[in-house]
């Protein structure tokens, strides 16, 4: 299995307005490996509790350290815009362009201290085409808030 991205940054105004390009790639995705999708489907069921695990081993997953994706590519699009030196506006987006669907994400960050972050952010998941066969085929909106604190 091969995975990589290709991606371009840049900035402007002095940095106060960041660009990203990401192209990720996946040479073995979920809809094309019948192995991951049982090991995937065997996994979800012994998180769950549905079923044991092999050899009593729980901590082993197959797909531990993939990223599992239901296409080859996945387009990102990013910006983030200082507004203040306490805050800034971002938004992130991923395209899947066979599957015709698309995640946004626009958040506004406010730095309380060199240390602590305060996120808001609103998740929300578009579909040009069939639901069933998009990358984020059962994904539901969603509104949420954290504070992220660095040590």
């Amino acid at each position: 299995v091969h995975q990589g991205v290709f991606g371009l940054s840049y900035a402007f105004f002095k940095g106060k307005l960041k660009l990203n390009f990401e192209l990720f790639f996946n040479s073995r995705p979920y809809n094309d490996d019948n192995f991951l999708k049982a090991t995937f489907l065997y996994e979800n069921m012994v998180s769950s509790g549905l079923s044991n695990p092999y050899q009593g081993d729980s901590s082993f997953f197959a797909s531990a350290g993939r990223i599992i994706t239901r296409y080859p590519f996945l387009l990102e699009l990013s910006l983030a815009y200082n507004i203040t030196d306490l805050v800034v506006c971002n938004l992130f987006s991923m395209i899947d362009l066979k599957g015709e669907s698309l995640f946004l994400q626009p958040s506004i960050t406010y730095e309380i201290s060199d240390s602590i972050q305060w996120i808001t952010a609103l998740n929300f998941y578009g579909f040009l085409g069939e639901e069933e066969i998009s990358e984020f085929t059962g994904a539901k909106t969603e509104f949420y808030s954290y504070v992220k604190i660095y040590f």
